[in-house]
């Protein structure tokens, strides 16, 4: 019992901070809204959305906290490791007939019901089993909005509060999206192959992506996060893309900038070059390969498999 206790409330504990930091994200994403609707609607058009993408503030900021979530994320995915490992030693009978409920009920729609699901995933996530919907997360976002919609007494004004909600979440998404290709300018996105992790921990924020997905959509039905995830994956992808023809622009003056880009590191670890692609490509899949809603064959429509091949020949030959 006291282990189960002191589980729920570590997991608690970091999903209040996953809250915080969130917040922290809506406003950002708030300030910016014309600017990230504009991408949204244009990211097939490479020359509007270079303009946009200069306009951008703030892609640092909100880097640094979606990492943090991942990386709150992944902390309580270890303490429900940890959790599962010792009931199964306690109580084998319990955990497989909860693990066979769970595994029907994937694959069975019984219930329209939002509370119905949450109620569920929460059931299976309280004995440290991996869910597809973080329960705890997202009914601590349900109750904030709701506390937000008992200040305003009219169903006009909620109903206004519902539809502000809903395209300021797909708002953070694109903004996560246009936001990935910053990554190749840190020194620090270099790829550990040894850990199968990279050295400021920006692989964290796959994890962070497929739940921020799964927690923000719940409540409009499968079909909206299979749509979001789409999304998602056609922004990052066109962005990502990006990067091939901005490094080929820029290797003609490589050498004869020698002396400038020599002074180019700031504080942040970010520099003029393009210096980690292919360790950003790699998230690109990792997302895919994570996302219970996205198959290898949309991967392959939206991003070569050619450049990720290459991405990872490159890596494991740099090798040290």
């Amino acid at each position: 019992m006291f282990i189960l206790d002191g589980c729920k409330y570590l997991c608690e504990m970091i999903l209040y901070r996953c809250v915080q930091q969130i917040n922290e994200i809506r406003k950002l994403t708030h300030s910016q809204r014309d600017l990230l609707n504009n991408l949204r609607i244009n990211f097939d058009k490479p020359s509007q959305m270079k303009l946009y993408l200069k306009q951008l503030e703030h892609v640092d900021l909100l880097l640094q906290r979606v990492i943090l979530i991942g990386v709150l994320l992944q902390l309580k995915c270890l303490i429900e490791e940890a959790l599962q490992d010792v009931l199964h030693k306690r109580m084998p009978f319990l955990m497989i007939t909860l693990e066979d409920f769970y595994s029907q009920y994937k694959t069975t729609t019984f219930s329209n019901d939002p509370q119905h699901h949450l109620l569920i995933n929460e059931m299976i996530s309280s004995t440290g089993t991996s869910t597809i919907i973080d329960s705890t997360l997202c009914q601590a976002l349900i109750n904030q909005k709701n506390s937000i919609n008992n200040t305003n007494n009219s169903d006009q004004s909620s109903t206004n509060n519902e539809s502000e909600e809903y395209i300021l979440s797909c708002l953070i998404m694109v903004y996560i999206a246009v936001a990935l290709p910053r990554l190749a300018r840190l020194e620090s996105t270099k790829y550990i192959v040894a850990l199968d992790a990279h050295a400021n921990n920006c692989h964290c924020l796959i994890r962070a992506i497929n739940t921020l997905i799964t927690t923000f959509f719940f409540e409009h039905g499968q079909r909206h996060i299979e749509d979001r995830c789409k999304e998602f994956l056609a922004l990052a992808s066109s962005s990502l893309l990006r990067l091939i023809d901005v490094d080929c622009g820029g290797q003609g003056n490589k050498y004869s900038n020698t002396n400038n880009n020599s002074t180019s590191n700031n504080s942040n670890g970010l520099t003029n070059d393009i210096i980690h692609k292919e360790a950003t490509y790699i998230l690109l899949e990792q997302f895919v390969n994570q996302c219970p809603y996205l198959t290898r064959d949309l991967l392959e429509t939206c991003f070569p498999s050619s450049v990720l091949r290459n991405a990872f020949f490159i890596i494991s030959s740099n090798i040290e």
